[in-house]
């Protein structure tokens, strides 16, 4: 089943955090412009600009925002959702996150661009490029709507004294991913009938794709949608002349 997250609070070198306010819109205590609401006395801001080849051709991330010194900031995600804290060690395998999901980590975490193979660029909804997340520290990813995860376990099954390894596995829609440090791939979406009927059963649920994570490992995600929300509210939205 999965699980809900509580509210969290924390050390890391040189600071603390806390996240709190998770039944409304959260806020919490390297960030993302536009992330700051206040700061007190004594923290320290600035701001640096990231320019190379790579981040042009993938659209990423050019400006960040730095915050240190003997303060305290209250950041809030830019969207109606949720933050969740993730830790970033050598220890685990690494993180793999929604390119829009970022929000702010600590110094020693270190971010890169991946191209995703083009079946998974199409199917997943990611788009071509993910961000990979290694080194040690704490990252903070921001969602729309409520956050949830599964942990997913190596499931051993001996036969014929062979150890035969096969992971649990979970299928999310790729509207709602937002991390993820174990396999995965996209499937189409099985419905219980073949051929024509098949497709058009496909069809009517509004999709054809899934993405497929294989443990171990833990994927988080999220119980809105942004791209479905838009859709939804359009209508609502009144018209220019």
């Amino acid at each position: 089943m999965a699980q809900v997250i509580q509210n969290q609070s924390g050390n890391f070198p040189g600071g603390s955090y806390e996240i709190m306010h998770r039944d409304t819109n959260t806020i919490l205590i390297n960030a993302n412009p536009g992330s700051m609401i206040s700061i007190t006395e004594g923290t320290q801001i600035d701001g640096s600009f990231h320019f190379s080849f790579k981040n042009v051709f993938t659209g990423d991330q050019v400006a960040f925002l730095h915050l240190g010194g003997n303060g305290q900031a209250i950041l809030s995600n830019h969207g109606l959702g949720d933050t969740i804290v993730l830790n970033v060690s050598p220890q685990y395998s690494p993180w793999v996150v929604n390119r829009h999901a970022f929000l702010c980590m600590t110094d020693n975490v270190k971010r890169e661009s991946k191209a995703q193979s083009m079946g998974k660029a199409f199917g997943s909804g990611q788009g071509l490029w993910v961000h990979g997340y290694t080194g040690e520290g704490l990252l903070f990813l921001e969602t729309f709507g409520a956050i949830l995860f599964k942990d997913l376990q190596p499931v051993c099954r001996c036969l014929f004294n062979t150890t035969l390894v096969r992971g649990e596995t979970y299928l999310i829609h790729h509207h709602f991913v937002v991390a993820w440090n174990s396999g995965y791939a996209v499937q189409p979406i099985q419905t219980s009938k073949g051929g024509f009927g098949g497709f058009v059963q496909k069809l009517a649920t509004g999709d054809f794709w899934m993405c497929k994570f294989t443990g171990p490992g833990r994927v988080y995600f999220q119980s809105k949608s942004a791209a479905v929300f838009g859709e939804w509210i359009a209508p609502y939205i009144p018209q220019g002349n």
